[in-house]
């Protein structure tokens, strides 16, 4: 009979212990689990179950280095999970409508995360819930704030492509160099940034820096303080501008390409032996006048490659364009497609990254050549200072011009009278250890 007792009260206890478990976990609308081997929190909207053909944003949170490890308590140490932990349902006000994003703290078992690791645990994510792909946003703080930043910093296009936005912390600067985010901006991308005073991370240059690759890509907030508070910003009471990060994120979405002024069915850049092979597929050009190819060997700093390609004509059938960078960069290359319309204005198409392998490296490229009214422009990167001999041929080989040009280090412009007549002409750059490089453009 005792025996009976003892094992029923025994029985309340573990029923009262786990009862109230769950009712703290109800009360923090979260739960604990591991996403590739990685501890995790995950909060869930209030109606996620309710329907399986809503799709809700999504807000990932990378912690700094004291909070990465095996131990899931430090997750709560910092950032959204620790503001759901006390009660906030992460429900936000944006334009007039309740917008419930899907949280997610995750703990690097390692610290400083690579970007395929980063991308990984994204691929999972989507994978188990219903996240709306064009409204994938990360955070962090110092280590944090840096994963996202070298996540889109150059490495990978799907990376460069895949965040509506970013909000980082004293973030430090990524690893590939910061001129090679820009892409992300340029892409529609969007970041803010929280840097102390005593605590110089090289934000306002990333800020800038964005902002010129796009305008409005880039906010940001610099506090007096040092590498601290972090939790201020965190705390969804907190606002500037009267918003807070949470829904500054809301409202962000990856950018559609039918906005255009046609609709670009695709778009691609390849090595095709020593060259880049850039083509794009159109259809409905109901006001498209021409196409530009302009490329950058820095991802910040774009020349034309091509003169103007007009385009084939209005109408909804399928429209096929090409084009060859015949003297890429021997590493990176960056590509973008500059669309105009008959009115004048353009957009820009996203930015596509091609690696040339087994090329020999050259501190001098030529970028491009355009007509500009009665003269060429000739486009040319430099890694230097330099003096360079250059010539222009006809199709036959014979030289018309033959001049000379001092380099400045970036890009530089080299216009020269052109009083050529339509056909295929080649100019051709002659370096001081006689490294040539010859491009081909048509002159109509």
């Amino acid at each position: 009979m005792n025996l009976i007792y003892k094992l029923g009260k025994r029985c309340i206890v573990v029923a009262f212990l786990l009862s109230f478990s769950l009712f703290q976990t109800a009360n923090a609308q979260q739960f604990l689990t591991t996403i590739g081997g990685w501890n995790a929190y995950v909060h869930l909207p209030d109606d996620y179950n309710d329907g399986y053909n809503q799709y809700y944003p999504l807000i990932i949170f990378v912690p700094g280095l004291g909070e990465c490890g095996t131990n899931p308590s430090k997750l709560l140490t910092y950032g959204p999970s620790k503001f759901v932990a006390q009660g906030h349902t992460m429900q936000f006000l944006v334009d007039g409508k309740t917008i419930k994003p899907i949280v997610i703290s995750i703990q690097p078992v390692n610290t400083w995360p690579s970007p395929a690791s980063i991308n990984d645990r994204i691929d999972s994510i989507l994978l188990r819930w219903r996240v709306d792909p064009k409204k994938i946003n990360g955070t962090g703080l110092s280590m944090g704030g840096w994963a996202w930043q070298n996540y889109i910093d150059g490495y990978s296009l799907t990376y460069t492509n895949r965040l509506a936005s970013m909000v980082v912390m004293s973030a430090v600067p990524p690893d590939n160099t910061i001129p090679k985010m820009q892409p992300y901006a340029v892409n529609g991308g969007k970041w803010w940034g929280f840097e102390g005073t005593q605590d110089y991370r090289l934000m306002d240059i990333i800020r800038d820096t964005l902002n010129n690759g796009k305008a409005a890509a880039a906010r940001y907030t610099q506090y007096v303080g040092g590498h601290c508070c972090w939790n201020t910003w965190y705390d969804p009471a907190w606002t500037e501008g009267g918003e807070n990060i949470y829904t500054w994120m809301m409202k962000q979405t990856r950018p559609d390409e039918s906005a255009l002024p046609l609709i670009l069915l695709d778009f691609t850049a390849m090595q095709n032996g020593k060259t880049a092979l850039i083509q794009w597929k159109t259809t409905e050009e109901v006001k498209s006048d021409y196409f530009v190819v302009e490329r950058s060997i820095d991802g910040t700093n774009y020349s034309n490659l091509t003169n103007n390609i007009p385009a084939i004509g209005q109408g909804s059938n399928i429209r096929n364009y090409q084009a060859i960078d015949y003297n890429p960069n021997a590493d990176m290359n960056y590509y973008r497609l500059k669309i105009v319309d008959i009115d004048g204005s353009f957009e820009y198409s996203k930015v596509l990254m091609v690696k040339m392998k087994g090329l020999k490296g050259s501190p001098i490229i030529i970028g491009g050549v355009i007509r500009n009214g009665r003269m060429i422009d000739i486009s040319i990167n430099s890694l230097r200072q330099a003096t360079v001999s250059m010539t222009i041929s006809d199709a036959t080989g014979r030289v018309l011009q033959q001049f000379r040009a001092n380099l400045v280090a970036g890009l530089n412009t080299i216009s020269r009278p052109a009083g050529l007549t339509k056909g295929i002409y080649y100019i051709t750059l002659i370096q001081a250890d006689g490294t040539r490089q010859t491009i081909p453009f048509f002159n109509n």
